[in-house]
């Protein structure tokens, strides 16, 4: 693994880590998020390329 992609690395894993430590400490309801989330995949699904 090269230097850029220990840093890629490192950076994915503090995003998802602070956005983690975010959605828990404002209590967001994960049923909602997971709503949500769907909502965005199944948008980008239908995005023409």
């Amino acid at each position: 693994m090269g230097d850029e992609e220990i840093k890629e690395a490192s950076w994915v894993a503090q995003s998802v880590a602070g956005t983690s430590a975010y959605m828990h400490g404002i209590n967001y309801d994960r049923k909602k998020f997971e709503e949500e989330l769907e909502s965005s995949i199944e948008h980008l699904k239908s995005v023409k390329r």
